[in-house]
């Protein structure tokens, strides 16, 4: 690459789990990695759809439960432990009480769309107990 050559700036648009609107990160056209978005973030837009992800349940302090997805359990969990989770602060402490891997975080965002849709109490508590989650039951 000769001195004179410019590469033109890409703006690419990314929704991090910190917060909206999305924060902009630029790279250069051709570039294979670009800075990180977000806590724990991947370097690379494609890696993101790739990452084994987690669907899981936390028992809270008041009986009930709450369903997340995650591409990072661990760092999740100590979000939630911590009370940088909005919907978990005032319900602490919590406890992860299931969790199943996929294959990329698509998967588990739709799983976990279509269990909170259904909002059952005795199916969670079934899927728990049996210990996976039955995708013929959500219709996947």
């Amino acid at each position: 690459m000769q001195e004179n050559d410019i590469k033109p700036e890409i703006t690419l648009w990314a929704v991090s789990s910190v917060g909206y609107p999305p924060k902009a990160n630029r790279i250069l056209a051709g570039s294979t990695s670009m800075r990180s978005f977000g806590r724990g973030a991947p370097r690379c837009i494609g890696e993101v759809r790739d990452m084994k992800s987690d669907v899981y349940f936390l028992k809270l302090d008041n009986d009930q439960y709450y369903i997340g997805s995650t591409t990072n359990i661990d760092r999740r969990i100590s979000e939630h432990q911590k009370g940088m989770t909005k919907s978990t602060r005032h319900r602490r402490p919590v406890r992860l009480v299931f969790k199943q891997t996929f294959d990329n975080i698509r998967q588990a965002k739709i799983i976990e769309y279509r269990l909170k849709k259904l909002k059952s109490r005795k199916i969670i508590e079934r899927i728990i107990e049996n210990g996976f989650i039955n995708l013929q039951l959500l219709g996947l």
